[in-house]
């Protein structure tokens, strides 16, 4: 028998049969749950968390599997961290392969380390809803709109970028395994070192890695944001902002932090 306190639904194994009722205070139910609990039934779990009438299946499989664990209140946790997993998140962690539960693990560890609560439970619901990707080691792929506020050498970053998307997402090859030459004003790739050194009128630039990830030093290319204009990006640079900076509240639309 199971018992659980949203209302109160009260799920007997032997019967199969579910019996509720919505008027039970905390400690009505906190005495029925003794009663109970004095030798007829086997097991007494209380949920608060989720609504039981639609996610009873659901609790009852996180209860089963040996990746969880269920708190007194019955909240559920991923074992290892200790923060209560949001709806949306279990269900996928259920439903998911090895792989794609390694990359939902690599998440919630990273959601872990974000003081608030808010982003934390609401941010894999958000994704969803914006078919937003999460990568294997639990990070997001976002876009955001910029504009270029400083042209640089446009013709190289074109041509870098361009590459190294193709090689490194497309080819699944290593982009330190090229190197961006400049030839007689064109830019050219070289498969490792195996280009003519002795021939002047070719440049080595660096390896496609190195360029990618150095295209502000080397096309001076600088971006900025398409809503304010005062925020800076370059490709390659971190950007940050101080956690006091930013609005935590995301009902607040057009508020203060980095704009998309």
């Amino acid at each position: 028998m199971l018992i659980y306190r949203n209302g109160i639904s009260i799920f007997l194994d032997s019967k199969k049969q579910c019996h509720t009722t919505t008027d039970l205070s905390k400690t009505e139910f906190k005495k029925l749950q003794k009663k109970f609990k004095k030798g007829k039934v086997e097991e007494a779990w209380v949920l608060r968390r989720f609504k039981v009438d639609a996610n009873l299946d659901l609790f009852e499989e996180a209860r089963n599997s040996h990746h969880f664990t269920i708190n007194d209140d019955g909240s559920i946790y991923r074992k290892g961290i200790d923060l209560s997993i949001p709806e949306s998140l279990l269900r996928e962690y259920l439903t998911a392969g090895k792989k794609r539960f390694k990359a939902l693990d690599n998440f919630w560890k990273w959601c872990a380390l974000n003081p608030n609560p808010e982003a934390r439970d609401s941010l894999f619901e958000y994704l969803t809803s914006q078919k937003l990707n999460i990568t294997n080691t639990g990070m997001l792929i976002t876009y955001r709109n910029v504009n270029i506020a400083v042209p640089g050498d446009k013709k190289l970053h074109d041509y870098v970028v361009k590459h190294y998307l193709l090689i490194n997402n497309m080819w699944k090859k290593d982009p330190q395994e090229y190197v961006v030459c400049e030839v007689d004003g064109e830019y050219e790739l070289k498969k490792g070192l195996k280009y003519d050194r002795s021939n002047s009128s070719i440049k080595a630039l660096g390896t496609l890695d190195y360029c990618y990830k150095n295209l502000h030093l080397l096309t001076s290319t600088t971006y900025t944001d398409a809503h304010t204009g005062k925020e800076i990006y370059k490709i390659g640079i971190e950007t940050r902002m101080p956690r006091e900076q930013c609005d935590p509240n995301s009902s607040n639309s057009c508020s203060v932090g980095f704009k998309m």
